[in-house]
Parts: structure tokens; C-alpha cells; sequence
């Protein structure tokens, strides 16, 4: 929500101060009426729907319409943070798109990337809406599932190659989605770093990426 100040003061560090804390705009006692009110506030509603839209170009990946990598690693540092302060743990899982240089060199790009759409729809699927869906490279994808429990960690992981096979009967594709798998769990009062919390979950994913391409 865009935020205007309204005060008694006309000091220019007042001024500086309140946009510091987020304020679109400061306006005087002095100067208030109905036509500067209404324009102020246009302005500011304006002026924070052009921020917003920018913030959403720069943490969106404009193919799948998810989060990108800046996006994601952003959202997981916050959820690190998060977990703790309030002690709930959750998941990180990352996931490859097996097969997609056979799927280009096969199809063509353009189904490539078609490709990499439904793997991002079918995560969408297959998780909460609340929990954190990105695409941090690019056959790469990673979920945060939030609030989860460390016992359901291998649940989550078969829940989703079930998905994908399910997933596999709707779309009319030359292709078949495939994962190959890695997660980490996060209990909230680890000495986890991010890096190395993604480290997990990457030697992971390569183990299982071992199995699949035997």
C-alpha cells in the first residue's frame, strides 16, 4: 500500500526522513486541500505501481512466469530468516528437467521451451500456492516448501514424480516431462548457510541424476 505522510513539519530532513522509511510522499498541513490531496495521492498510487511492476520484471522469469534466480535465492534467504525466528522448518527442493538438449535437438527449441513451461506448471500443480516455485537456470527449477516437517521429505519428493507421470497423460506433446530430484531440509535452528543448504540438495539430485541416466 502506497503511504502518504501528512505533518505539521516543513523541515527538509523530516521530509527526507519519511521517504526513507518508505513514504511516496510528505505533504504539509499547510499545503492541504482536497485538489493537492487528490493529486498527491494519484501520484503516489502511480508512482508505486511503476516500483512494483519493476520489482516483478527483476524476480520473474519471463518464459515460465515463475521466479527467476534472483527472485528465488531472495525468497529462500527470507525464508532462512524466517524459520529461525518462528522454529518451523521447511524443504528445499531442486529439480532438473531430464532430457531437454535430446527434446531440442529432437523438436526444435520452440518445443524446448514449451517444455520448460509445463515443467513449471506442473510444479505449480504439485505444491501449495504458498510455497516458493522458481526456475534458477536453465533445465533448473527449485521449491521452497514452506512449514513442512522433516518426516515428509521423501513423501514430497515421490508426490512429485507421481505428478509428472499423472502429468504426463494430460498434455499432447511429442515429449514426456522427467525429474531427477535432490532435497535439503531446513529445521530453523541450523548453522545451515544458504550455499551450503543448496549443496544438499544438489549432491542429491546428481545421485539420482546418476540413476536416471544409466
Amino acid at each position: 500500500t502506497p503511504i502518504i505522510i501528512v505533518g505539521s513539519s516543513i523541515e527538509d530532513e523530516t521530509v527526507r526522513d519519511a521517504i526513507k522509511l518508505g513514504a511516496q510522499d510528505y505533504l504539509p498541513k499547510s499545503d492541504l486541500n482536497v485538489g493537492i490531496l487528490s493529486r498527491v495521492i494519484l501520484h503516489a498510487i502511480e508512482r508505486h505501481r511503476l516500483h512494483e511492476s519493476l520489482k516483478a520484471l527483476s524476480f520473474t522469469d519471463e518464459l515460465t512466469n515463475i521466479y527467476n534466480r534472483r527472485g528465488f535465492i531472495t525468497l529462500l534467504e527470507q525464508q532462512m530468516s524466517l524459520s529461525r525466528r518462528t522454529k518451523k522448518g521447511f524443504y528445499l527442493f531442486l529439480i532438473d528437467l531430464d532430457y531437454l538438449k535430446q527434446i531440442n535437438d529432437t523438436y526444435g527449441h520452440l518445443v524446448g521451451d514449451r517444455a520448460l513451461i509445463e515443467t513449471a506448471k506442473c510444479l505449480l500443480v504439485s505444491f501449495r500456492h504458498h510455497d516458493i516455485v522458481g526456475r534458477i537456470g536453465g533445465d533448473e527449477f527449485a521449491v521452497v516448501a514452506i512449514n513442512a516437517g522433516i518426516e515428509n521429505g521423501d513423501y514430497l519428493k515421490q508426490h512429485l514424480h507421481n505428478q509428472v507421470k499423472d502429468y504426463n497423460n494430460q498434455i499432447k506433446e511429442p515429449y514426456r516431462l522427467s525429474f531427477s530430484i535432490g532435497k535439503a531440509y531446513f529445521d530453523g535452528t541450523s548453522n545451515l548457510t544458504l550455499d551450503e543448504l543448496i549443496q544438499i540438495a544438489d549432491s542429491e539430485l546428481y545421485e539420482e541424476k546418476k540413476l536416471t541416466h544409466r
